[in-house]
């Protein structure tokens, strides 16, 4: 009997070890074909000096309709081919995982060599970093052997639990892709809203086959160039090739902003709700103060009691504590200084709304497609009175009421009202301020030499801006601060600084400088003129391909500059640029010269770099001495 078991043993382990070898020809053959495959795509010439390029990058999603809550599976997968040694961009792999609303991520990795051997992941080498004050785990791990023309693949399992924070999916990378291919796949008798936005550039197709009471969508795009959203434009949205889904978090519909709107104030209810300790705090505002004043207290009372601090474990990354408890705290981050701010004008009587944004740099929501995806900050927007609202920003602590919204200008928003969630753009209030105001004279200096000696002042938004650096830093140095400001906003190098006046409305700075080290060549000589580039957004100006919206604050400036001797170059009274006036006034062996911006030229439109540098070109045309 022995024998015989142990003969059917034997037979068992032969099969099996038939089988397994069966697969494993299979999987070899199947590698092989693929390498091979990857091997021949074509890699335009101009990315040789990229140091990786995706040669194939590919985005699978399954939607799951679930009684219990509505699920994402997404498959990812990147071959990389290490195009030069220039850099180690892909030897070093960080895989991203969200705790809260996905399920632990499977990651597999291999790497092929140019002389045939090959490497694979295994998984006890995957270093997991959890990051401070967040449920972002951080999985690392490393290739070896890393060397010119190695493919390398990732493959990256995930599911998502809460599907509302999800649904968009950039067709480009970090890196070139040759290859780019996304597919979704959802029951038949689901509606999903999906689409893909500004593909007007890239070389893209798109197909759908509906199979088995299955819908699959299928986009693929070839030679897809590698992105840099903060310094390519101040609308990524807008800019780049992007596959849009409204995933509903339950259903079998996408649903509206409105619908949206409600479910999120259902998961953040309770934290709005006002309790004992927030109506004593709101009791300290007399019922008869006016609106206006209500608005201005409250906010300076909870910027005075609650600090910014950030941690978001437990879910609170998306939806914000209870109130109460920020308060016992004492800190709270976006959501929670909003959660704490709407308590307090609900126990005033003061209607106020929570609103999604997401800032400067970073994707905004885009109407046609709602899903929560891409908002990284919360404000609150409150009623005046008079039929508007006003927007505030608790975690500018250094602002007050009518200048804590400043940095969010232009920015769409989500505000979250009961039945009537909607979109709008935060615009600028009657009061809203954004200038810079400068004087300077050259003169002899006692000692012999030609000097400037100046006066700037920022009003609002500079100011605001200058003021919050200057209690951020550790030295809280005015002089050293405005030091910094000169030279990076000003091109000043200054001998001597003196700050009459610094607040969060209005800064005040005097110096002196040489004037020979300020003779700075825009290309025919001359001095330059100011241009408060501390206090604009950073622009590429490279961009030639393709431009979306770009934000340069409309900010207004007016330089004054005295001179004692009239130009060796004769000039026009006036000068009349594409987006600013320069007039010049001679009195005697003296000159005056004012610049200002024509303000009817500063709009926002997509052509504004392009009339900036082509005003940047006329200055330079216009010197005052040789």
């Amino acid at each position: 009997m022995l024998d015989n078991m142990r003969s059917t043993s034997l037979a068992i382990f032969a099969i099996l070890t038939m089988i397994f070898v069966l697969q494993g020809c299979v999987s070899t053959s199947t590698i092989r074909e693929e390498l091979g495959d990857l091997k021949n795509l074509n890699v335009p010439a101009s990315w040789r000096n990229s140091s990786v390029v995706l040669l194939e990058y590919t985005t699978d999603l399954q939607f799951i309709v679930d009684s219990e809550g509505n699920r994402v599976k997404e498959v990812e997968t990147k071959w990389y081919r290490v195009n030069n040694l220039n850099d180690t961009d892909a030897q070093y792999i960080s895989v991203p995982e969200q705790t809260f609303f996905e399920t632990p991520v499977k990651i597999a990795a291999e790497a092929y060599y140019p002389d045939g051997s090959s490497w694979t992941l295994v998984q006890s080498k995957i270093r997991q970093h959890e990051m401070k004050f967040s449920d972002n785990v951080i999985h690392q791990f490393f290739v070896p052997k890393y060397q010119q023309d190695t493919l390398i693949k990732v493959e990256v399992q995930r599911e998502y639990t809460r599907p509302e924070f999800v649904g968009r999916y950039n067709l480009g990378d970090v890196f070139p892709v040759v290859k780019r291919t996304i597919t979704l796949s959802y029951p038949d008798n689901v509606t999903l809203v999906n689409g893909v936005e500004n593909i007007e550039d890239a070389e893209c197709e798109t197909s759908i086959i509906v199979e088995d009471g299955f819908r699959t969508h299928s986009i693929t795009a070839k030679n897809v160039v590698n992105f840099q959203e903060k310094d390519r434009t101040q609308y990524p949205e807008e800019y780049y090739a992007l596959f849009h889904v409204s995933f509903p978090p339950k259903g079998k519909e996408s649903y509206t902003w409105k619908e949206l709107g409600n479910h999120y104030l259902n998961l953040s209810n309770e934290p709005f709700t006002t309790t004992k300790e927030i109506d004593q705090l709101a009791s300290t505002i007399p019922d008869n103060t006016p609106t206006g004043e209500k608005i201005t207290q409250a906010f300076s009372t909870v910027i005075n009691k609650i600090r910014y601090h950030f941690n978001s474990r437990g879910g609170y990354a998306f939806y914000p504590r209870e109130a109460s408890e920020v308060l016992k705290n004492g800190f709270g981050d976006c959501k929670e200084l909003t959660t704490i701010l709407k308590s307090m004008f609900d126990g005033t009587n003061i209607a106020s709304y929570p609103v999604l944004i997401s800032t400067w740099g970073n994707e905004q929501l885009v109407l046609n497609y709602p899903s929560l995806t891409g908002f990284n900050h919360m404000v609150l927007a409150v009623e005046t009175g008079d039929g508007d609202l006003r927007i505030l920003d608790g975690t500018h602590s250094w602002a007050n009421s009518r200048s804590s919204y400043y940095a969010s200008v232009g920015r769409k928003a989500f505000i979250l009202e009961p039945d009537n969630s909607r979109i709008d753009v935060i615009g600028r209030a009657e009061d809203y301020e954004n200038r810079v105001v400068t004087s300077s004279t050259i003169e002899k200096g006692e000692d012999g030499r030609w000097v400037i000696r100046g006066e700037i002042h920022l009003l609002g938004y500079p100011a605001l801006r200058f003021y919050e650096s200057l209690q951020s830093s550790s030295r809280k140095d005015e002089i050293h601060m405005a030091g910094k400001m000169l030279k990076s906003g000003f091109d000043i190098f200054a001998e001597d600084i003196g700050v009459k006046k610094a607040t969060a409305d209005e800064a005040v700075i005097v110096y002196l400088a040489g004037f020979d080290e300020n003779n700075v060549s825009l290309g025919k000589g001359g001095f330059k003129l100011n241009t408060p580039g501390l206090f604009q957004l950073d622009v590429e100006y490279q961009v030639t391909d393709k431009l979306g919206k770009v934000y340069l604050p409309e900010f207004q400036q007016e330089d004054t500059w005295i001179i004692p001797f009239v130009p060796s170059k004769t000039e026009l009274p006036q000068i009349n640029t594409s987006l600013a006036i320069s007039v010049w006034e001679v009195t005697g062996n003296s000159v005056q010269r004012k610049y200002f911006q024509n303000e009817s030229k500063m709009s926002i439109s997509s052509d504004t770099v392009l009339n900036w540098d082509s005003y940047l070109g006329e200055l330079k045309n216009s010197v005052v001495w040789r």
